[in-house]
């Protein structure tokens, strides 16, 4: 069994191809490393495409987090600016706005610079006014705190489209 767990690891990592990741799947996906990584955790990490969407249809669990800092695989294809992979997990359906009290895939992309990934994000509807619980800050916090200034005018131009149920009902009682 350790021998099949390295394996597939190794072969997520180095981005082994069709035929040899059928081989090694045959008999079990979703082999968890000591610090709760998958496989799909792996190739996430790596932005190997092909292979976390051969994971999701073998029945990998895109939500597992790994077990020394909570984070999913979406969250480490964002924190890399995999954009495809992102792509991917998003269309399988994974949580946008999971946090857990950690930071959300949109802050992550926001605070590296990983524009082609934030604009992803914001059209599919991540929400700008979610917040990492323990400091309070958003994703427009990140990227100016971090001095991405591409972010910055991205996050903005969003904020300004999407207006809030409080920033509506303060606009509303400034007409009247």
């Amino acid at each position: 069994m350790p021998f099949r767990r390295a394996a597939l690891h190794a072969a997520a990592t180095i981005g082994f191809r069709q035929r040899g990741m059928q081989f090694l799947l045959a008999n079990d996906a979703n082999f968890a490393r000591s610090n709760g990584s998958t496989s799909l955790d792996t190739a996430a990490f790596n932005g190997h495409t092909d292979l976390v969407r051969m994971l999701l249809e073998k029945g990998e669990n895109m939500e597992a987090t790994r077990i020394n800092d909570g984070l999913t695989p979406l969250h480490t294809a964002v924190y890399y600016g995999h954009s495809g992979v992102v792509r991917l997990l998003l269309e399988k359906g994974a949580n946008i706005e999971r946090s857990d009290g950690r930071p959300t895939a949109l802050y992550v992309a926001s605070c590296f610079a990983h524009v082609g990934v934030v604009r992803l994000l914001l059209e599919k509807a991540a929400n700008i006014e979610v917040t990492k619980l323990k400091d309070r800050r958003t994703a427009l916090h990140g990227a100016a705190l971090y001095l991405q200034t591409e972010a910055v005018r991205l996050l903005l131009g969003t904020y300004m489209r999407r207006p809030s149920k409080r920033r509506r009902r303060y606009m509303i009682k400034k007409l009247k």
